[in-house]
C-alpha cells in the first residue's frame, strides 16, 4: 500500500466537485484574458496604387507580380481591382515572400 498525503478533510469526489466548480467559475475569465483578439478588416476594393501601398511595395513590383500571376486580383474592363481581404489572406499564406 502506498503512503497517502491527506490535504483536506474532503473526500476525493468532494475535491473533484470543488475543483470543477472553481474551474467553471474561473475559466471564462481566464479564456477572456488570454484569447487573442481578432482584428476584423472590412473588405475594401483597391486600385493598383492603393494595393501597392497596402503591401508596402512599389507599383513596379506589383506589376511584376501581376505578370507572374501570383497576386490575387480581378479585372473590370481595363481596371485592375484588389480586395484588401484577399491580399491579407494571400500575405498570411506566404504570398509575396522572396524565394531563398
Amino acid at each position: 500500500m502506498q503512503d497517502k498525503v491527506v490535504l483536506s478533510p474532503y473526500t476525493e469526489e468532494e475535491l473533484r466537485q470543488l475543483i470543477v466548480s472553481c474551474m467553471e467559475f474561473a475559466l471564462p475569465e481566464i479564456l477572456k484574458e488570454h484569447t487573442p483578439k481578432v482584428i476584423s478588416i472590412e473588405d475594401e476594393i483597391m486600385n493598383s496604387s492603393d494595393a501597392a501601398r497596402f503591401l508596402h511595395i512599389s507599383r513596379v513590383t506589383l506589376s511584376d507580380w501581376l505578370k507572374k500571376g501570383v497576386v490575387p486580383h480581378r479585372k473590370e474592363g481595363k481596371r485592375l481591382l484588389f480586395s484588401k481581404r484577399e491580399l491579407l489572406d494571400w500575405v498570411q499564406r506566404g504570398g509575396g515572400q522572396k524565394k531563398r
